[in-house]
């Protein structure tokens, strides 16, 4: 078995397609975990057409656990996301936004729990992909920013757990969560913001991303977390933003 093996969620396209690659060339074995098919294909790679979202984990959980029991080292990249209604908060449907919960962040936090629980003697590196908007409200991303600030917390609280002087005899052997803002990347998801009507969407700030040439590939993202991800020393709990 491979040293190092990997669960990297949407890898369909955009940053989880390029850590994806980026992995396998640096001979990890990753499962991939997206709605969709992936362009990837590679004998290190094993791709599951899954919905996070969805209700019936059973076919994940087998599947993770049948990827990472026994390595020496694991990694988790929680990428998928669902970016859910564009507009105003008050017109913020309470389904929809329990929708976009159910991917950005409670998703999350069972993938978490399902790693940490499969390689608790393993070395393990978890990256949440975060966002500006889960540190800063921005008009027009209400369930976005919402569940990705959620997200973000969560790696707080199983950092503070584990750091807890009455919870130490829980703490994994060596775990390290970075939330990470990627940054302005060309992905699909700034595709949809920028192309909604100005009446839907009146503010400016996606057609400004492209107009102004400040998006950015999601190779240069996914280099900084494949970084971390085979890094040593880390503490329980970081974040980090893309360094220019």
């Amino acid at each position: 078995m491979a040293a190092k093996a990997a669960v990297v969620t949407g890898t369909s396209t955009g940053i989880g397609l390029a850590v994806a690659r980026a992995l396998v060339a640096r001979e990890w074995r990753v499962l991939g975990v997206a709605r969709r098919v992936s362009p990837l294909e590679d004998p290190a790679y094993t791709h599951l057409r899954f919905d996070v979202a969805s209700a019936d984990r059973g076919p994940l959980a087998a599947a993770i656990a049948n990827h990472v029991v026994g390595a020496p080292r694991v990694a988790l990249v929680n990428n998928a996301a669902a970016i859910g209604h564009l507009g105003t908060i008050r017109d913020l449907d309470a389904g929809e936004l329990t929708r976009v919960l159910a991917v950005n962040a409670v998703a999350p936090v069972w993938l978490m729990n399902q790693v940490l629980g499969l390689a608790a003697s393993a070395t393990v590196r978890i990256v949440n992909v975060s966002t500006g908007a889960a540190t800063g409200a921005h008009p027009g991303l209400g369930a976005y920013s919402i569940s990705k600030a959620a997200l973000r917390m969560a790696g707080m609280q199983f950092a503070a757990e584990w750091d807890a002087p009455e919870s130490r005899e829980s703490r994994p052997n060596d775990a390290a969560i970075l939330s990470y803002e990627p940054g302005l990347v060309d992905t699909g998801m700034q595709s949809e913001a920028r192309n909604k009507s100005l009446r839907d969407f009146p503010w400016d700030m996606f057609r400004g991303f492209k107009r102004d040439n400040l998006l950015v590939p999601p190779e240069r993202p996914a280099a900084e977390i494949v970084g971390f991800l085979e890094s040593g020393g880390q503490p329980s709990f970081s974040e980090r933003r893309l360094r220019n």
